[in-house]
């Protein structure tokens, strides 16, 4: 029993056809690879610094939880976008509060919903929903970083 189990361990590269550097195969060559075992492998710039990888996260986290309303509209509840597990820290209130000033998030109905207005959102930010659900940020979306970073009081 302990012979058969020693063979698949050492036999067990021979049967996977995994060769080196394939697609399927974690490397570490890449800056930044999402999922670098899957054959759809991402690549995502990096971000001009850490705090602007920290919007990112939040960014990305807080855009991308808007669903599809019945009248078309790309809506969340404020509770839910308000709430600590999407916003982290005094970073991410700030970036919340800046996409309603810019009109990216719209609240209505008393502010009991947020509406995503994904044109205003490809103007300020230089991104679509889909581009920031495979994490694909643009020179002008780090320069919003930038921009929410200088406001933030530490």
């Amino acid at each position: 029993m302990l012979v058969s189990y020693l063979k698949v361990l050492v036999l067990w590269p021979k049967y996977t056809n995994k060769k080196p550097g394939s697609p399927r195969t974690p490397s570490n060559e890449g800056e930044h690879k999402a999922y670098p075992w899957n054959s759809y492998v991402v690549d995502v710039t990096a971000a001009p610094d850490e705090g602007a990888e920290f919007m990112r996260q939040r960014l990305r986290k807080i855009l991308t939880a808007f669903r599809s309303h019945s009248k078309g509209a790309l809506v969340r509840l404020a509770a839910k976008i308000n709430h600590s597990r999407m916003t982290k820290d005094a970073h991410g209130v700030v970036l919340l509060d800046r996409l309603i000033e810019d009109k990216i998030l719209i609240p209505f109905d008393a502010e009991k919903f947020y509406q995503l207005d994904p044109d205003v959102m490809g103007q300020k930010l230089g991104v679509g929903y889909h581009d920031l659900a495979q994490s694909r940020f643009t020179p002008e979306t780090n320069s919003y970083f930038l921009d929410v970073l200088g406001k933030v009081k530490d």
